[in-house]
């Protein structure tokens, strides 16, 4: 099982950002073959509020069109879409109560517990430093 991280999808719906056609050519390969393929709810509620941030798009969609987008990628486009279960709050914890976990990555940390939750085995992010510690078999930067 597969899945991607806000940024992929981020950039891929960023016409003029240097990283869209490697992230496009993700997600065009998840829109391809969807049953091979996880969304979390948290990656697509990240997206919604990231595509109507005015510091990360210079023309930020509206609410409607934001969730149009949300909307086809956790419904039409078929691809199956997973959930923090709270039965999975002991492993979090294990990681949120390191010694040195930083703060800043809590919600990487719960991205990462979901997933590894449902099978997901690699995963699609910029910042693969982030999740090195969760157990991915394969953790793919497809930008650089």
């Amino acid at each position: 099982m597969k899945s991607l991280d806000t940024n992929i999808l981020l950039y891929a719906a960023n016409l003029k950002a240097p990283e869209h056609l490697k992230a496009r050519g993700i997600v065009d390969a998840m829109l391809e073959a969807p049953r091979e393929w996880i969304l979390s709810d948290q990656t697509l509620l990240e997206f919604y509020k990231a595509l109507q941030n005015p510091k990360v798009f210079e023309k930020p969609c509206g609410a409607m069109e934001a969730a149009g987008m949300v909307s086809f990628l956790r419904g039409d486009a078929c691809i199956p879409h997973c959930a923090f279960e709270s039965g999975s709050f002991d492993g979090l914890f294990q990681h949120l109560a390191a010694k040195d976990f930083p703060y800043q990555r809590t919600h990487d940390a719960v991205l990462a517990i979901t997933l590894r939750h449902e099978g997901v085995e690699e995963f699609y992010t910029r910042n693969t430093k982030d999740f090195i510690q969760f157990g991915f078999k394969r953790l793919i930067n497809p930008i650089d």
